[in-house]
């Protein structure tokens, strides 16, 4: 099937849009760059087309678009697990930029939940804790020391980073009053989309995901390798032959205080969250834990 053949089936059966290159490039028996390429071209035309593909809905879509951003220059990549900023653990930025020297990474991607927005949260808060102003105030702080060390991260957005975002739609606020991650915490060349598509590997935080195995499972379902952060308590690889093609799913841990107020929902949980970061060193994953 050419490039254009599959730009046609994407534009009538939209369901297609959402499943992983290699299952699409064994399907259609096409490239996987003809996936990528035609996926593309048809996200970014859809009132041209008048197809009837739509990104699944959020409502600060601006903000969080559903669209997978993909790049195929990247050789080793660092990947950080979830940070909850200004509730990380002390160290974690360390520890991380030791991994990507150690590794010799070109490439950073965050796999979400970068902030916490723990005063935003629908969750309890505590009576002695920051005020909204004051808890971004520390963040944007602490986030300069991250920004000095990777100024041009790739941030998967994760539900706590837009926290703040859904609290102002819900409450009925146009999307154009608000501005973008990048002007809020004052990074302006970090780079912030839902997923991002690298060398044919998917990086995603993994909202709504539960339960052991997560990756590995989206792996399986979309045909493709897939990184993922969420679930702090686990730090995993999985592999999976398809046809003549290894698969990886990988959940890369996370790099939170366990004992901040900002992870307190977590402290009656029977397991705890592993402090460690992912490498992908061109289609090989690796994980490391922080001691």
């Amino acid at each position: 099937m050419t490039k254009e053949e599959v730009i046609e089936v994407f534009k009538s059966k939209s369901f297609y849009m959402n499943m992983g290159a290699g299952k699409l490039s064994k399907q259609f028996k096409c490239s996987k760059d003809d996936i990528y390429e035609a996926r593309n071209i048809v996200r970014n035309n859809v009132e041209q087309f008048g197809t009837t593909y739509r990104p699944k809905e959020v409502a600060f879509k601006e903000y969080a678009p559903r669209v997978y951003k993909s790049l195929s220059t990247a050789r080793n990549i660092l990947v950080i697990g979830d940070t909850h900023v200004p509730y990380e653990l002390d160290g974690y930025l360390d520890f991380c930029i030791e991994q990507y020297n150690k590794w010799g990474c070109d490439t950073v991607v965050h796999i979400g939940d970068l902030i916490d927005s723990h005063a935003t949260s629908r969750h309890p808060s505590m009576p002695d804790a920051y005020s909204p102003g004051d808890e971004l105030q520390y963040t944007i702080r602490k986030l300069k020391h991250w920004y000095k060390a990777f100024p041009h991260m790739k941030v998967c957005i994760g539900n706590h980073d837009i926290r703040s975002y859904k609290l102002a739609s819900d409450s009925g606020v146009a999307s154009k009053w608000m501005k973008g991650f990048a002007d809020v915490l004052e990074v302006p060349t970090w780079e912030f989309e839902e997923s991002f598509e690298i060398n044919g590997i998917l990086y995603t935080h993994g909202t709504g995901t539960t339960g052991q195995n997560a990756a590995h499972m989206r792996a399986l379902n979309l045909g493709q390798s897939v990184v993922m952060g969420h679930l702090h308590t686990e730090s995993s690889i999985i592999h999976h032959k398809i046809a003549n093609e290894v698969i990886f799913g990988m959940i890369v841990g996370c790099g939170v205080n366990e004992k901040s107020y900002g992870m307190n929902y977590a402290k009656n949980f029977p397991r705890k969250s592993i402090v460690s970061c992912g490498i992908v060193l061109g289609d090989q994953p690796i994980l490391s834990i922080m001691k």
